[in-house]
C-alpha cells in the first residue's frame, strides 16, 4: 500500500509540476488566456505594490495588461514547496523582462477536483 501511495504521490506531482510550467510559459508568450482552466474561480493578484482579489476573468486581464506592459522575455522555474499535507504547493520563477527582472509566485491548492491556482503574486527580483 505504501507503494502505490508513493507512486500516486509521484505522479501528482509531476502532473502540478507541468501545470505550473505550461503558466510560466503562457506568461512569457503574453497569452495567459491559454492557461484559464489552471486558475481557480477566485484568485488573490499581487502585482509589486497592488494587491486585490478578482474572479478568474479579471484576474486573467490583470496579469494580462502587465505582461504586455514588460513585455517578457525569459521565465525559468527556481524552486517550489508542498505543506506538509499535500494539500498546497508553490512554484517560483524568475522573469526576466524589458522592464526589468521579477519574481513570480504562484500558490496551488488541491482539492477533491484538479488543482487550481489561488494566488500569483510578481514582485521585483
Amino acid at each position: 500500500m505504501k507503494i502505490f501511495s508513493l507512486i500516486i504521490s509521484i505522479f501528482l506531482a509531476l502532473q502540478v509540476s507541468g501545470q505550473e510550467i505550461s503558466f510560466f510559459k503562457a506568461m512569457q508568450s503574453q497569452d495567459i488566456n491559454r492557461v484559464i482552466d489552471l486558475l481557480d474561480r477566485r484568485i488573490e493578484v499581487c502585482i509589486e505594490d497592488t494587491q486585490d482579489q478578482y474572479s478568474k476573468r479579471e484576474a486573467i486581464r490583470v496579469v494580462q495588461n502587465w505582461i504586455r506592459e514588460v513585455e517578457p522575455k525569459t521565465i525559468e522555474p527556481l524552486h517550489g514547496g508542498r505543506s506538509g499535507d499535500n494539500s498546497s504547493h508553490y512554484q517560483v520563477a524568475k522573469m526576466v523582462t524589458a522592464k526589468g527582472n521579477f519574481r513570480v509566485f504562484v500558490y496551488i491548492e488541491e482539492g477533491t477536483g484538479d488543482p487550481k491556482i489561488k494566488k500569483i503574486q510578481i514582485d521585483r527580483f
